[in-house]
């Protein structure tokens, strides 16, 4: 066991994020897997953490700095983020209560490991050959990872991600101008999940913060 800022970790959580990270990485071996990984690889947004109170999955990095990552981060990356997504999330969870466990207690995957544009988000989620098998690659840690993590809640954010993940939502709302789904109540991998829309792209923020509020009911009935 080792301590990571102020908490004290169980080998399995760690030792289970390490060979993900070895397993994804002897992948990069393989010609035709790593042609397609232009944009670099991410695997997790933050240190492992028992029991979490916030899970937050995502479809996919964007790349911009396209950085293949050897090791998690000390620090969840989306806290002081330059980036729209984490600044909105900072806002979302400062004004829903949740600001202390986005900092302290929260992990993030995305659903694929290897990064990409926007633009060809399409292609990663549906595309054949390397792109299945880095897709079924990085969706079977992700749950696996859950299963042992233990969050309170998880947070999937967007369409995508809930496809890749094969997510079945209850309670679903949308927003009705442009029929989007805002809103929605599952489990994933024995934990609840709330469905919130993609943070980097158009959303109503009003929507979004329902989404928050409903994860901050569960932490503190979870606590």
């Amino acid at each position: 066991m080792r301590k990571i800022e102020g908490m004290i970790m169980t080998d399995s959580i760690e030792d289970l994020l390490l060979e993900a990270y070895s397993e994804t990485h002897k992948m990069l071996k393989d010609s035709e897997l790593c042609s397609v990984v232009n944009d670099g690889l991410l695997i997790s947004y933050g240190p492992p953490i028992p029991e979490p109170d916030l899970l937050l999955l995502s479809f996919q990095g964007g790349g911009a700095d396209q950085v293949v990552q050897k090791e998690w981060p000390k620090k969840l990356l989306y806290v002081d983020s330059p980036y729209r997504f984490g600044k909105t999330l900072e806002e979302l969870c400062r004004v829903t209560g949740l600001y202390t466990s986005l900092k302290t207690s929260t992990m993030a995957f995305p659903a694929l490991f290897p990064q990409g544009p926007t633009k060809e988000a399409g292609r990663w989620e549906k595309g054949l050959g390397p792109y299945s098998v880095w897709r079924h690659h990085s969706v079977d840690w992700v749950e696996r990872l859950t299963k042992v993590i233990k969050p309170k809640v998880v947070i999937v954010f967007g369409d995508r991600a809930s496809r890749v993940f094969d997510i079945r939502w209850d309670k679903i709302e949308r927003f009705h101008s442009q029929n989007h789904q805002t809103f929605g109540v599952s489990t994933f991998q024995g934990a609840p999940a709330v469905f919130c829309h993609h943070l980097s792209q158009g959303f109503v923020k009003s929507e979004a913060r329902k989404c928050f509020e409903y994860a901050q009911r569960l932490v503190s009935e979870r606590s």
